[in-house]
């Protein structure tokens, strides 16, 4: 009986291998249905969907008319990740012949304005990418004597805890760089000068101007102070008016 066990999981394998064949050259034959294109945080996106749109049809300016499987998805996926403003690109069709095309925007936190004109953003990742056309992000300004990578780097330290915190999210909008290296904040309520000094001990520096905003500031109001200095172990020293 093994003889017959054995022809009959022959025969089964080559069903198998017959109708596998079958579909791949059936699906062969399967045009696009439609492309769909979904682009995270659309209404904030620095990319459009008609730039997406002609990426595609760079890449296959026939992808509505061919079929499916002759669709080139890896090349398309590639030059949508080697766009400045998308982070990651997922390309697929499904079972009804649609074209999924998935964009992940790059999300900037910080707007560099550097001393030789140079304005760019950068991610939370530290990717540095231009700024749009399309539309203008809310988000950190930085300025003043930046000139190497050493200044961008201590400005993305600061910009991701500001960017992570809902209070400092909401108090902080700019970060400054002076001519001393110093890294100085301008707050959005209040008319005074935030001194960070370096982002050693930030997290410190930080939680010692909450206290001094939820006890002095109560008490003298926002006007006291021109300058608030977080830069010393241990203390805040302030400048009155």
């Amino acid at each position: 009986m093994n003889w017959l066990k054995n022809i009959l999981s022959l025969l089964i394998i080559v069903c198998l291998i017959v109708l596998f064949r079958f579909s791949y050259i059936k699906q062969q034959s399967y045009l696009c249905n439609q492309v769909i294109i979904e682009i995270s945080d659309l209404d904030q996106s620095l990319i459009t969907t008609d730039e997406v749109k002609n990426i595609l049809t760079n890449v296959e300016k026939d992808i509505d008319s061919i079929p499916i499987l002759m669709i080139p998805f890896f090349e398309i996926e590639q030059s949508l990740e080697n766009h400045c403003y998308i982070k990651n690109a997922e390309v697929y069709y499904d079972s009804f012949g649609n074209i999924n095309v998935v964009v992940e925007n790059k999300v900037p936190i910080v707007r560099i304005h550097k001393t030789n004109g140079d304005d760019f953003y950068l991610d939370e990742d530290g990717s540095m990418f231009p700024v749009s056309s399309n539309y203008t992000k809310n988000v950190l300004i930085a300025s003043g004597f930046i000139v190497d990578s050493l200044d961008l780097k201590s400005i993305l330290k600061v910009s991701r805890y500001v960017c992570k915190n809902s209070l400092w999210n909401s108090q902080i909008t700019q970060v400054y760089i002076n001519n001393q290296k110093e890294i100085e904040l301008v707050p959005r309520v209040g008319s005074h000068t935030i001194i960070l000094g370096d982002i050693e001990r930030m997290e410190e520096k930080f939680e010692n101007l909450k206290l001094f905003y939820s006890q002095g500031v109560k008490q003298t109001g926002w006007r006291k102070y021109k300058e608030i200095n977080l830069k010393y172990k241990n203390q805040i020293v302030c400048v009155k008016r």
